[in-house]
């Protein structure tokens, strides 16, 4: 660093290095199917039928989105322990 110049922040990082904290890796990528994403207002309204997809084995998960982008993720109990090892 150059006397007199300040350290660069996060913050001064575009959006897309700001996603992962660790320098050199790229954040992950989020893939899914158009019938496994579930904007949240929809989901407010039909939560009960989601669940049912979920356990009938219709779809592995549900990616809630808000304003399209995504911010919580539906998966059944059993698929939850499997991730915990």
């Amino acid at each position: 660093m150059v006397k007199g110049e300040r350290p660069k922040l996060l913050e001064d990082q575009p959006p897309e290095s700001q996603r992962c904290l660790l320098r050199g890796v790229d954040p992950p990528v989020l893939r899914a199917a158009l019938d496994e994403l579930l904007p949240v207002k929809t989901a407010a309204q039909s939560l009960p039928r989601q669940l049912q997809r979920l356990q009938a084995g219709e779809v592995e998960h549900l990616i809630l989105t808000r304003r399209n982008k995504p911010c919580g993720v539906l998966i059944t109990v059993e698929r939850y322990e499997e991730l915990l090892g």
